[in-house]
């Protein structure tokens, strides 16, 4: 990438989540320009596979909110790309660590379809699966293909005016001029404001800036409040507000000195007495006899 070329906004990494934002902000009409260290889903990232579990069952209602707001763009996608991206297979949540109650509460209160059975009637219902705990059937649940996903992003992105850069490992986000700026180990240089995921503190170093909020760090003066607006930083490692990467010090390890080998009791040596060898026994001479 030229150092003359810009973009409004510069999206690190071409994940499901990067993808996802490139190709709404380019339906906004921003110039929007993608940036990837390695392929779309590779290996490297974490959005690689064909295969990952799609379900409404959490606790927290906020979570399934979410994915109900989701739907209408999932739809949208898989209208754009003509593909299948999520098949409804079902999804059974059990054993005495999920909370069901509360999952099926969340579900009750978002009105979605769910059955909550005792651990008999699961087994009735699955016989190759054993149930220690009661069961609960979501059948709107099922699998995503990631890489699909992640290729039918970036179409619908590169259709709206987005553009994509593999190979471009960003090194670093610094503060310039004209706005933020990635930069690469080799030469080249972008301009424009920086979306991440969760490569998102390594490539930002100490501290990053929301792109809506009007401070900047170069205006930090390294209270816990940012410089221009004193808005407060968030201690999240994430790309919603400002950042610090969450650093633990580890102890180094105490070196202890093995403990000597167990010492072997010598028992004193006994005293020798010595003994004289016993005198010669005087041989007599045998009695004369008869000659």
């Amino acid at each position: 990438m030229d150092q003359r070329e810009a973009a409004d906004v510069v999206v690190v990494g071409a994940g499901l989540t990067g993808a996802a934002a490139a190709w709404r902000l380019a339906q906004a009409g921003r110039d929007v320009l993608v940036l990837e260290r390695d392929v779309p889903a590779g290996r490297l990232g974490s959005s690689h596979g064909s295969a990952r579990i799609f379900r409404y069952g959490y606790a927290d209602g906020f979570y399934t909110d979410l994915l109900r707001r989701a739907e209408a763009g999932w739809r949208e996608l898989e209208e754009a790309s003509g593909a299948r991206l999520i098949t409804r297979t079902g999804g059974l949540d059990f054993g005495p660590e999920r909370r069901l109650d509360a999952v099926a509460g969340a579900f009750a209160a978002a009105g979605r379809p769910h059955e909550l059975l005792a651990a008999g009637e699961a087994a009735e219902r699955w016989p190759g699966i054993s149930f220690d705990s009661p069961a609960l059937f979501q059948p709107d649940a099922g699998v995503l293909d990631a890489e699909g996903t992640v290729a039918a992003l970036l179409d619908a992105a590169r259709a709206a005016g987005a553009r994509v850069l593999t190979g471009w490992d960003v090194a670093s986000v610094r503060e310039g001029p004209a706005g933020p700026a990635a930069t690469r180990s080799s030469p080249g240089t972008g301009a424009g404001r920086a979306r991440a995921g969760s490569w998102w503190p390594r490539a930002a170093g100490s501290r990053a800036c929301w792109a809506s909020c009007p401070c900047r760090p170069a205006a930090s003066n390294g209270s816990r409040r940012c410089g221009s607006c004193r808005r407060r930083r968030s201690t999240s490692p994430t790309a919603t507000g400002w950042t610090r990467p969450v650093r633990r010090r580890i102890p180094p390890p105490v070196r202890r000195r093995p403990p000597p080998p167990a010492r072997r009791r010598i028992p004193p040596p006994r005293p020798v007495r010595f003994r004289p060898p016993p005198r010669a026994r005087r041989l007599r001479p045998p009695p004369p006899g008869p000659s």
